[in-house]
């Protein structure tokens, strides 16, 4: 019997997990709605895992030196996420790292968005 594979790990290796050694790839971050911006990022390539990813941490931060907005974790399967209630008219920048049993991996490129400046402004029009 022959067994064919491009890649082949050694059984040990399954069990030597360490931290992504890369962020997760191709991270997009777009306007949903004047006050919303929707992020989007694919896996963190194989060769990178290094062990079981378990999920993502995001962080979302105003880009005039302001503390982090929003920094949250989700699931490994989850590719998506969309914040929401955000100034209008400001600049955001999202950074994204994966996580294993281990520790986290690196963080990703900043990756920059404006809300739209269409809504209402401390409440005027």
């Amino acid at each position: 019997m022959v067994i064919c594979c491009s890649e082949r790990r050694k059984p040990s290796d399954v069990f030597l997990s360490t931290v992504p050694s890369a962020p997760p790839s191709d991270v997009e971050l777009n306007m949903a709605n004047e006050s919303a911006l929707h992020v989007h990022w694919n896996d963190v390539q194989l060769t990178h895992q290094d062990g079981v990813i378990l999920g993502y941490r995001l962080k979302l931060q105003k880009e005039d030196g302001s503390l982090v907005v929003w920094n949250i974790t989700v699931g490994a399967d989850v590719h998506g996420y969309t914040f929401s209630d955000l100034l209008i008219f400001q600049n955001y920048s999202i950074q994204i790292l994966a996580f294993t049993i281990k520790g986290d991996g690196p963080l990703s490129e900043k990756v920059f968005q404006m809300t739209d400046e269409s809504g209402k402004l401390n409440g005027l029009n």
